[in-house]
């Protein structure tokens, strides 16, 4: 009878060990996420300051993306 009890409180404190590593693995995920949506808007945020269509290709290429075709300014005088 004392094995199985001793038996038990080793399974709920691996239990225990496992519930606390899982919420800590989840609020990392959850910072991970918040940092990933603060990044994208600071992102986009800097790319609507650019005044030249240059800038905007850079921007853009050093993301990876592709700069629309219908973002270049009418009139650009510098």
């Amino acid at each position: 009878m004392e094995k199985v009890h001793e038996d038990i409180l080793t399974a709920l404190g691996l239990l225990q060990f496992q519930d606390v590593a899982r919420q800590q693995v989840e609020h990392v995920q959850t910072v991970l996420d918040q940092l990933a949506a603060h990044f994208a808007a600071v992102t986009e945020a800097l790319r609507e300051k650019h005044v030249m269509h240059a800038q905007r290709v850079t921007h853009d290429a050093v993301l990876g993306r592709a700069t629309k075709a219908d973002d270049r300014p009418t009139i650009e005088l510098f």
